[in-house]
């Protein structure tokens, strides 16, 4: 059960104010700095301590949990994680560089010099394994594997860190640049029963039989493509003639690692200019960048522009993303449609344009970005020594520090706050920031006015509803039971306690309850209504004529549809299989639907479009199951890559590669 059931509001700095990690301030005029972990000393001193009691050894990327802050411990070689009862335990890494332990605890695996750290819905994670040039999960049970990264006889124990200049250190890239960058461095059942929305006339009150899934497809007549450009599944870019082999390119230096709304990920990959994607099955696309470092290709496809250096990326709740471009001293956006342009920084290398447009604004070395619930981000720049913030009408000003390195104490002003190669950044729901404090080997909390523990421990609110805007905001109102909702960059999920109006991007927990959405039908203000139920999702449209709600399934560790069973090992005992097996088994997630209108449910193997329904949408090891219970719904099979109309009373089963 995702922790947000169990408490409404994860207060942060309230731990660590009980824990005697901060000092609360109650006549503050302005924010204040304060240091939540982390006392200077690049070391590491053991785990289940306070966090302030704590050493980091070149903190960078960080990212919330459900159980607290994940923060990327670069040269402890782990990934630690700051509880909200103020203490800090190790999650990933032995502390010694290297990578073995797949398939065994993560706490007893090696790194080596991981960069970055994402949460997944799931409640596990993912590692950027920087100087491994892997991919890393670690999985709700604790265990880590590699999902995507290079060859395995790359970056072994051993692994010689003097031959990569700049690894661990704020250096320059490993790949000779054609021009320098000094100082860029371094089943239980439950699903099986019909859902209790709206009003149902009762006269089909069992659901359609599913334990005959592979009959299922004979009984729907294929129709081909029959709704044309609108099955397609929403995607980032463009990647036509991308991929030169049948996975994709490799990654070698992965920097940052972002959640998609599709359930796969973005990476950063510095060493080759490149940002690539990599889906649920683990397959590896380019989406921006040509592989050679250079600047170009603004107003055009991100796949023709170049990029240099890039060290960050982040999702967008539109289905774009930004990008630090690290080495051209800018942000730049990749929109739905694949085309690039500069968002922040001219190209010049400098500090300038607070208050301005950020397009005009310079940076310095932007690495890492972060999404702020008002619509706008933050920028990490460390050679700056500077956070720096845009506003959703795109103006840019200072956030932290003073552009000058050093550490100059504790509950200053932001302004006049010294950071010191500030390389990551977060940001809470109420305004107030964390900023990982690299070369000063601490994670600073820029807290909003007054005690810090009252502000963060706030209730966020979400607004009254309005009018539906396609590829914008939707309306969504509780129908029963408990629903929770979490927007984009925010921290935390909220109840639902009525209705509100929501940015598309949006994740919703309605596992518990019934959630009605309200999306617009056109451009024009038409409107379209559907109930789902009993999973969790995220809401994703884009702004065309008649655009369509896709609800993306979320949650579900799936790592252990990987481990084929269909030819075991001669030794392989019969316990080894019945746990194999009951992991498999247990790795679904789902989502019942009702209602009219262009609204389509999105598995990792199939997409549902509905027709006036009622139908039920299951991702599953060996496939997306769609099973119809009213109306008509077409599915979009991505394996087999066809349409196919599923009558009421049946089923289709989409299935993963590995079973098609």
């Amino acid at each position: 059960m995702p922790a947000h059931r169990h408490r409404r509001v994860r207060a942060f700095a309230a731990g660590l104010l009980g824990a005697g990690l901060i000092a609360a301030t109650a006549t503050a005029a302005g924010p204040l700095t304060y240091t939540i972990a982390g006392n200077g000393t690049p070391e590491f001193t053991g785990d289940s301590l306070s966090a302030s009691s704590s050493t980091l050894n070149n903190p960078r990327g960080m990212a919330f949990s459900p159980t607290g802050v994940l923060v990327a411990d670069t040269d402890n070689h782990r990934v630690r994680e700051i509880r909200w009862d103020g203490t800090m335990v190790t999650v990933a890494g032995t502390g010694v560089p290297g990578r073995l332990g797949d398939g065994a605890a993560a706490t007893l695996a090696q790194l080596n010099e991981p960069a970055a750290v994402t949460s997944t819905p799931d409640g596990g994670l993912l590692i950027a394994d920087r100087g491994n040039g892997l991919i890393r999960r670690v999985g709700t049970d604790g265990v880590i594997t590699t999902v995507a990264g290079r060859d395995s006889d790359v970056g072994q124990e051993g692994h010689d860190n003097a031959s990569k200049p700049g690894v661990g250190h704020d250096g320059p890239n490993p790949k000779p640049k054609p021009k320098p960058k000094p100082g860029i461095g371094n089943d239980d059942g439950a699903d099986e029963e019909s859902p209790d929305v709206g009003n149902d006339d009762g006269d089909d009150d069992e659901s359609p039989d599913v334990g005959n899934d592979d009959g299922a497809e004979e009984e729907s007549p294929d129709v081909g493509n029959d709704d044309g450009a609108d099955e397609e599944s929403p995607d980032v870019g463009n990647d036509d003639g991308a991929d030169d082999e049948d996975h994709g390119p490799d990654i070698q230096y992965p920097q940052d690692v972002a959640l998609t709304a599709d359930g796969g990920f973005l990476v950063a990959d510095s060493q080759q200019d490149e940002i690539l994607s990599v889906d649920s099955e683990g397959d590896v696309r380019r989406l921006a960048g040509t592989g050679v470092s250079g600047f170009n290709g603004d107003g055009g496809s991100a796949l023709e522009a170049q990029l240099d250096d890039p060290r960050g990326v982040v999702a967008t709740p539109d289905g774009g993303m930004l990008i630090a471009d690290t080495g051209n001293h800018r942000v730049r956006r990749v929109d739905p449609d694949g085309r690039i342009s500069t968002v922040a920084g001219n190209g010049a290398d400098g500090f300038a344009g607070d208050g301005g447009p950020a397009a005009d604004a310079q940076l310095r070395s932007p690495v890492r970005l972060t999404l702020i619930p008002e619509g706008g981000y933050l920028i990490a720049d460390p050679d700056d020594n500077r956070v720096r913030v845009v506003s959703s009408s795109g103006i840019i000003w200072t956030a932290a520090g003073t552009g000058e390195p050093g550490y100059n104490g504790e509950a200053l002003a932001p302004a006049e706050t010294q950071l010191n190669r500030p390389w990551g950044v977060l940001a809470f729901g109420n305004g107030s920031i964390l900023v990982a404090d690299s070369s000063n080997h601490r994670l600073r909390l820029v807290s909003q006015p007054g005690e810090p523990s009252a502000r963060v421990m706030r209730e966020p609110t979400l607004p009254p509803p309005a009018p539906p805007v396609a590829g914008k905001q939707l309306n969504v109102t509780a129908e029963r039971g408990e629903v929770f909702v979490k927007v984009p960059g925010a921290d935390r999920y909220v109840e639902l306690d009525g209705a509100a109006s929501v940015p598309v991007g949006s994740l919703i927990d309605a596992e518990g309850g019934a959630v009605r959405l309200t999306s617009a039908a056109d451009l024009k203000g038409a409107k379209q209504t559907a109930i789902f139920s009993r999973g969790v999702f995220a809401v994703l449209q884009k702004r065309q004529r008649q655009p369509v709600t896709d609800l993306v399934l979320k949650g579900g560790d799936f790592s252990s549809c990987k481990r084929r069973t269909s030819a075991p090992k001669r030794r392989t005992s019969t316990r080894h299989s019945a746990v194999v097996n009951a992991s498999r088994r247990g790795a679904r997630r789902g989502l019942w639907g009702r209602g009219h209108g262009r609204f389509r449910t999105r598995g990792r193997h199939g997409a549902a479009t509905v027709r006036g329904t009622i139908w039920f949408t299951q991702d599953r090891c060996d496939g997306t199951l769609v099973r119809v219970k009213r109306g008509v719904v077409s599915v979009n099979d991505f394996t087999r890559k066809r349409q196919v109309l599923v009558p009421a009373g049946g089923s289709y089963l989409a299935p993963s590669r590995q079973a098609g």
